[in-house]
């Protein structure tokens, strides 16, 4: 009996589409003595660390995959006539792969999104290095005209793929016997490949563990299009077999294809998707005359050093402690992408925010990110929420100095260290004369800002004050 290998398969990230839990799928597939099992949910890849981890729980090879849908011609086109987009299963061979799917269902929900995250052909073509292609169940665009009667664009538009996936594109047979057509698709894609040399390929349309979760997955199906089990014009899968079978049963619903099912396990042998999750996935900064990112950070942050401190040894000694935790824990390319952002946003008059723990950190300081001080001592603190006696300014204090001022203040009355401090979405909590006032603050010009005011009991302070809507302070 050849060895069988789901490459269609869609787990609980498939939302409200999708009825296998993560856990339960994997030990299933442990169970019935899988060495290997593919992901590819409707338009994402949000369940691939989940998946990744539990398959090699159970010892089996996770490939990584992705049911894109398909723009009818462009996915830049957000027009009717992108109402019905196709289907396509993309599976990683290696890393490069991975890289390449990353960025094509990121620029699907970025730039092709029209009721769902669409990709093209044209993104298909600059990003096919390291991907195998499958045609896709029924609704998968050669499918579908080959279902609709047009043989010819469907053969045109399968060795289209083929030269966009050179001995990397399959032709995917179903058998589920209940949607329509299946048959006529079924012989039109023996058909093609007769015709093109195009390999045939073997799955099942996975979308819940075991068969008996049929009656529970048609309710999650009928959640996700709002109507009722009992209405007969909507969305159902009427087959009961849309479980991970067995590779018996695979090889027994497919008796005169046995090798479009034993080469699903060749296609497995070809995936090897590694991920490291202790690697720093940052950008590289370039930087300027061939300099490392941290001698460079060094520089900027001597420069700024000289403006902001002077000569002042207690910073300087932080500045010296902070830079080779930052050199130690490989974080200089990623302090030089926010301070060019912080520095474009400043350029451009974009009010813009910091937090975090880094955001009273003397080299953030020196590299103009923020406007946090410390005081005339020279003593310093990391972070300085978890260190309430600090001397440096946080932006709870200046919150309390804001609101101190005046209940309405202005520009003339606002400070400008607080001015510079303020971004673009804000939540402070002040406490003032025991009343916790929690400021919501949006920099849109129609909602400028707005502010709840939370009555702690009575006992802990006066009256509650009133606060008029405020004036959006200018930046100096």
């Amino acid at each position: 009996m050849p060895d069988f290998v789901h490459l269609h398969t869609h787990t609980e990230y498939s939302i409200l589409d999708g009825f296998s839990r993560i856990p339960g799928l994997t030990a299933r597939a442990a169970q019935l003595g899988m060495t290997a099992l593919a992901i590819t949910d409707h338009g994402n890849l949000y369940g691939v660390p989940d998946f990744y981890d539990s398959c090699l729980d159970h010892g089996i090879k996770p490939i990584i995959g992705c049911e894109i849908y398909m723009a009818q011609r462009d996915r830049l086109d957000h027009s009717n006539a992108e109402r019905n987009a196709n289907h396509l299963i993309l599976l990683a061979q290696d890393n490069i792969g991975y890289a390449n799917l990353l960025k094509i269902v990121t620029a699907a929900n970025t730039e092709g999104h029209y009721r769902r995250p669409r990709a093209d052909l044209d993104l298909l073509s600059r990003h096919s290095d390291g991907l195998i292609c499958l045609s896709a169940c029924i609704s998968g665009a050669v499918p579908q005209l080959i279902a609709k009667g047009d043989y010819a664009a469907a053969l045109a538009l399968a060795d289209h793929h083929a030269q966009i996936f050179p001995n990397r594109y399959f032709l995917e047979l179903q058998n589920h016997a209940q949607v329509p057509n299946i048959s006529a698709v079924n012989h039109g894609l023996v058909r093609i490949a007769g015709e093109t040399g195009i390999p045939l390929v073997a799955t099942n349309d996975l979308h819940y563990v075991n068969a008996e979760d049929h009656a529970v997955h048609d309710i999650y199906v009928c959640v996700q299009t709002g109507k009722g089990v009992s209405e007969t014009d909507r969305l159902k899968f009427h087959d009961p077999d849309y479980y991970l079978k067995s590779p018996a049963e695979m090889t027994a619903a497919f008796p005169q294809h046995a090798a479009a099912v034993a080469i699903t396990a060749e296609i497995a042998q070809q995936c090897r998707v590694t991920l490291d999750y202790d690697a720093a996935l940052l950008p590289r900064y370039p930087v300027p005359d061939g300099q490392t990112a941290a001698a460079y950070l060094r520089r900027l942050c001597q420069d700024g050093f000289q403006s902001r401190y002077g000569r002042r040894l207690a910073a300087a000694e932080r500045l010296e402690y902070e830079l080779a935790v930052i050199d130690q824990a490989r974080l200089a390319d990623y302090f030089l992408v926010v301070w060019d952002i912080v520095r474009y946003a400043r350029a451009h008059d974009i009010r813009y925010g910091v937090r975090g723990s880094a955001a009273a950190s003397v080299a953030l300081h020196c590299l103009g990110v923020t406007s946090i001080v410390s005081s005339s001592s020279g003593s310093s603190t990391t972070n300085a929420k978890n260190c309430p006696t600090s001397t440096w300014t946080s932006r709870t204090t200046a919150a309390r100095k804001y609101f101190a001022t005046s209940s309405t203040p202005t520009a003339a009355t606002a400070s400008p260290r607080l001015s510079a401090s303020l971004p673009a979405t804000l939540r402070t909590r002040a406490t003032l004369t025991g009343v916790t006032w929690s400021i919501t603050k949006s920099w849109r010009k129609s909602a400028w800002p707005t502010a709840t005011i939370a009555r702690p009991p009575k006992s802990r302070g006066a009256p509650m004050p009133k606060l008029s809507r405020l004036s959006p302070p200018r930046a100096v």
